[in-house]
């Protein structure tokens, strides 16, 4: 498998993740049809790379851990970025419940 292959792969993958936190803990609903139309391009995308690259099934786990790592923190800072969260305190909460 080539590097280029897993890091396609996790990129879209991390994007799917960070775009269902955005949906399921922002506020703002005006961007969901958005998200959803992108998360829908990012996971065909993630199942061309697995289609054409077999033996990147064995290593899902581990990207999977990853992208969700970094999709938490993309979720956050978009929210946090746009002010699409309630409140400061509203952060703290995320990162309560996303590190668990």
């Amino acid at each position: 498998m080539a590097q280029r292959d897993k890091r396609g792969w996790s990129s879209h993958c991390r994007n799917t993740i960070a775009h269902l936190l955005k949906i399921e803990y922002s506020p703002s609903r005006k961007s969901i049809r958005h998200w959803h139309n992108e998360i829908n391009n990012f996971r065909h995308s993630m199942y061309r790379y697995l289609r054409s690259k077999p033996g990147m099934k064995g290593r899902i786990e581990t990207m999977l851990q990853e992208a969700w790592i970094g999709a938490r923190s993309i979720a956050l800072n978009a929210m946090i970025d746009h002010s699409t969260l309630e409140s400061p305190s509203s952060e703290t909460r995320l990162h309560d419940v996303w590190n668990r």
